[in-house]
């Protein structure tokens, strides 16, 4: 159900109407409607063409993110600092570790 909230609100903050949305992507008006009242959800072609027409990220479709223009998950670098070849204690593995979990951590909240 989160997903038809997030669908919903996506094309409101785009100021488009169902209508619009079915002209301008080919998806039937009705199927829009569907995945707006969580009758059913997109696949995942039709999900990526829906966030890129209203300008949102997938996280936030998905729920991931409340912010519907932060960047897409894939788009955030991955750190890697235990794997550049230098060698680190165990306090500063286990720093790295604790940092890790406390993003992992504001990202469930």
């Amino acid at each position: 159900m989160e997903i038809a909230k997030r669908l919903k609100n996506a094309r409101e903050l785009s100021r488009k109407s169902q209508t619009q949305v079915s002209r301008d992507t080919g998806i039937n008006n009705k199927t829009l409607s569907g995945y707006e009242r969580g009758v059913s959800e997109p696949d995942l072609k039709t999900f990526n063409l829906l966030a890129q027409y209203y300008k949102v990220s997938v996280e936030y479709l998905l729920g991931n993110s409340n912010d519907p223009f932060a960047k897409n998950y894939e788009e955030v670098p991955t750190i890697a600092a235990h794997k550049d070849g230098k060698e680190f204690t165990k306090e500063e593995l286990q720093d790295i570790e604790d940092f890790k979990e406390y993003v992992r951590s504001k990202r469930n909240k």
